[in-house]
């Protein structure tokens, strides 16, 4: 409601314009309203956001991930921390080369990951100075754009082989995933391990990833 005054005029509002006195004079503007805002980039942000959030989810449902994460020290809870961490390298709400299933660790570079049957096979090198000691768990990711109900793969690796570039086959064929795999053929791989020190400590790699089918040289 606006009010009328002998001296200072109209101050107030009627309908849609709000009358204001600013240094002897009279303003008009209208009143403030919502702003939605509905850019690409602003749809963008929201997909990736939504897209991290899954992906966290995932990643700590896995409870030794989970501890890794929490111990990272990076957020207040380990979930926060995979979506800080994440969500950035997030491109056109799809997952990158760059997203990481493990914080900044050791050094491991998958080199190969290629499907055999029901088995995927995949070649990693970790360097034999490294920190990390066998046994070691060695988590696996999939990840396909059409599908989010793939789990995150743990296995066991009991013994090193003494060398620095390691082979290994994995199951994968009784986790129902070979449709994708026709569907989508070159999804991304994420590996990492994670074991103890020589002194027991908690210790873990970062996370390297590569297209299934593709070759990285050293």
């Amino acid at each position: 409601m606006a009010v009328i005054d002998r001296d200072l005029g109209i101050s107030g509002r009627i309908g849609n314009i709000i009358y204001r006195r600013r240094n002897g004079k009279t303003i008009l503007s209208s009143p403030p309203g919502k702003i939605k805002i509905n850019t690409e980039r602003a749809k963008e942000i929201r997909k990736n956001f939504g897209v991290g959030a899954s992906f966290a989810k995932k990643i700590v449902s896995v409870e030794s991930l989970k501890n890794i994460w929490a111990s990272s020290r990076i957020a207040s809870s380990a979930q926060n921390a995979v979506t800080k961490i994440n969500i950035p390298l997030i491109k056109n709400g799809e997952l990158t080369l760059d997203n990481m299933i493990t914080p900044k660790g050791e050094d491991i570079i998958l080199l190969s990951a290629s499907v055999k049957v029901d088995f995927i096979r995949i070649s990693f090198y970790l360097n034999s100075q490294s920190k990390i000691k066998f046994p070691v768990e060695l988590y696996m990711y999939i990840h396909f754009n059409s599908d989010n109900l793939v789990p995150v793969f743990v296995y066991t690796i009991n013994e090193p082989d003494n060398v620095e570039t390691y082979n290994i086959y994995l199951e994968i064929g009784h986790y129902g995933i070979e449709h994708l795999l026709i569907d989508e053929p070159d999804p991304i791989v994420y590996i990492a391990l994670s074991g103890s020190d020589e002194r027991g400590k908690p210790v873990w790699t970062s996370t390297s990833a590569l297209r299934l089918g593709d070759i990285r040289e050293l």
